[in-house]
C-alpha cells in the first residue's frame, strides 16, 4: 500500500511539472507573437510617415513667397566680389537663398550644393545669382520646384536625374542653356522661358508632356509649336 501511494504521488508530481512546462511554452509563444505584431505595427507606422512625406507637393507660388533661409542654415564662402553657397544644413524643405550675407551679394552656387539633402522640395535663387553651374543640381532626388529669378546661363548637365522635378521658372533673364539638361527628369510638368531666351532645349530629353510657359510670339512659343508641346502665355 505504502509503495502504491509513493508511486501515485510521484506520478501526480510529474503530471504537474509537465502541465507547468506546457503553460510556460504557450506564454513564450504568445510573447513572441505579441512582439512580432508590435514590430509590424512599428514598420507600418514608419511606412506611413515616409509615404506622407513623399506625397507632399510644393507649388511655385509657395516657393516664391517663402521666407529667406537664414545664413546659419547655409554653408558658404566669402570672397571680395561676393558669396558662394557651398551647401545647406537646415531642416526646412524649402530653401530660399538670400540676396546678401554679411553685407555681400550672393553671386554663385557650388555644383552639387544640395547633394547631401534629400528633404529639399523647393529652391529659390536670388536675382544676384546669374548662373547655375555645370552639374549644379544634378542628382538631387527630392527637389520639385526651382525658381531662378536672375539666372542668365544654365551650365552643362545642371539638371540631370531629378526624378521629382516638376516646375522650373527661369525668371526674366535667361539667355542660354548648355547641352545635356533635363535628362532623367520624368515628372517634369512645366518650364518657364523668358523672352530674353533665344536658344533651344533638346525635346528628346524633356519629353512631350511638358508645358512651355512664355510670352506670345517668343522663341518659347515657337519651340513649343515646333515640337508639339503645349504652350501657355505667362
Amino acid at each position: 500500500m505504502k509503495a502504491n501511494k509513493r508511486i501515485m504521488a510521484a506520478a501526480a508530481a510529474l503530471l504537474m511539472m509537465l502541465t507547468m512546462a506546457s503553460c510556460g511554452s504557450g506564454s513564450d509563444k504568445d510573447d513572441g507573437k505579441s512582439n512580432s505584431n508590435a514590430a509590424a505595427a512599428n514598420n507600418d507606422e514608419g511606412k506611413g510617415s515616409d509615404e506622407a512625406k513623399s506625397s507632399r507637393q510644393v507649388t511655385a507660388d509657395e516657393v516664391r513667397g517663402h521666407a529667406e533661409t537664414p545664413a546659419s542654415d547655409l554653408e558658404y564662402s566669402e570672397f571680395d566680389d561676393g558669396v558662394l553657397i557651398n551647401g545647406y544644413n537646415g531642416s526646412d524643405d524649402i530653401v530660399v537663398i538670400p540676396a546678401e550675407i554679411n553685407g555681400k551679394a550672393v553671386t554663385r552656387i557650388e555644383s552639387y550644393f544640395l547633394r547631401n539633402n534629400t528633404n529639399v522640395l523647393g529652391l529659390k535663387l536670388p536675382a544676384s545669382v546669374k548662373e547655375i553651374p555645370d552639374s549644379g543640381l544634378s542628382g538631387q532626388k527630392s527637389i520639385q520646384v526651382l525658381v531662378a529669378e536672375g539666372v542668365e546661363k544654365v551650365g552643362e548637365s545642371a539638371f540631370v536625374t531629378l526624378p521629382e522635378l516638376r516646375i522650373v521658372d527661369f525668371g526674366n533673364s535667361l539667355q542660354s542653356v548648355q547641352p545635356n539638361n533635363f535628362i532623367n527628369c520624368g515628372n517634369l510638368e512645366s518650364i518657364h522661358l523668358p523672352a530674353s531666351y533665344t536658344g533651344d532645349i533638346l525635346v528628346n530629353y524633356i519629353g512631350n508632356k511638358v508645358t512651355i510657359i512664355g510670352e506670345k510670339g517668343s522663341v518659347a512659343e515657337t519651340f513649343a509649336n515646333e515640337n508639339g508641346l503645349k504652350f501657355e502665355e505667362g
